[in-house]
């Protein structure tokens, strides 16, 4: 699940741009009201679930509850549909997609932003969805802590996803390292030396990434406002860094913390970027994140 994560261009342009300017940084808590199913109150359209009885109740019968073991936190109703139409609610137009490429569509919700998906989810970047409109996406489930994901499921954390109980991934690149494909990472998620059309992506060898919640304190002007970059959100030794979007919430991507180019793949061309030239002048942190060379 999950597997359609894009890296946004703005992440592209740190690691390839010609100067380190800013343009170029990147327990559910339901009551019994004796309504639905099994006490449950009838849920809307994305809202949490437990069952599909109980998204039928206030969606009909074409309503499902996709579970969190399939990455959904805290379950989400959903509209098996052809179309649109479901879907959409009269403010947003929301979207009719085959995820999973199982010949099945469900409505997606649309946003804009992390602020437009309810709790514990985030608002992942899909232009492909309409090329007009490149900062459209979809609402994904997102984790960072078990209690997040319910009973019966557990969140693991270099997916930052829910999955069934005893399934988190134990084998596969951490983030920051080497990669070919998705299959390579623990993450599930590889952004390769080649992009799909054939052309480099600036990442020598490829590199495992994960998503993550951005932190508050990002921002155009002086990056980060403290000395320092945050080291939470993530696993292991990495920092939730700004993918295109510095707003608090957003979708930004762990990358390897540093401190000298020797914490990164420095042999493969890596280095550890500490120094940004920003709208104020260039600004040196106390720690850094590992980027590819020119």
């Amino acid at each position: 699940m999950h597997r359609y994560l894009c890296v946004l261009t703005a992440l592209f342009f740190v690691a390839c741009g010609d100067d380190d300017s800013t343009d170029d940084i990147p327990d559910l808590g339901f009551v019994d009201t004796g309504t639905g199913d099994g006490g449950l109150p009838p849920a809307t359209l994305f809202g949490a679930c437990a069952n599909d009885a109980q998204c039928q109740a206030g969606l009909g019968p074409d309503a499902v509850c996709r579970p969190s073991t399939d990455g959904f936190t805290g379950g989400s109703c959903s509209i098996v549909c052809t179309d649109r139409t479901p879907c959409d609610d009269g403010v947003v137009n929301n979207f009719c997609l085959d995820f999973d490429g199982d010949g099945v569509s469900h409505c997606e919700p649309a946003c804009q932003n992390s602020t437009d998906c309810r709790e514990s989810y985030l608002c992942t970047g899909r232009g492909d969805l309409n090329p007009a409109e490149e900062s459209i996406g979809v609402c994904t489930g997102f984790c960072s802590s078990d209690e997040a994901c319910g009973a019966g499921a557990e969140c693991s954390g270099y997916a930052a996803t829910c999955v069934a109980e005893g399934t988190v991934p134990t084998e596969g690149g951490l983030t920051g390292e080497s990669c070919t494909e998705n299959d390579d990472c623990i993450s599930g998620w590889c952004l390769p030396e080649t992009g799909p059309d054939g052309a480099a992506t600036g990442w020598t060898g490829g590199t495992c990434l994960v998503r993550c919640e951005l932190a508050p304190g990002w921002n155009t002007n002086d990056l980060y406002f403290e000395s320092s970059f945050p080291t939470t959100g993530c696993e292991g030794d990495a920092v939730c860094f700004p993918n295109g979007d510095y707003t608090q919430r957003s979708e930004g991507v762990c990358l390897t913390e540093c401190a000298t180019d020797a914490d990164c793949r420095s042999a493969e061309g890596y280095f550890c970027r500490r120094t940004y030239d920003l709208t104020g002048g260039a600004r040196t942190f106390d720690n850094g994140v590992c980027f590819p060379m020119e």
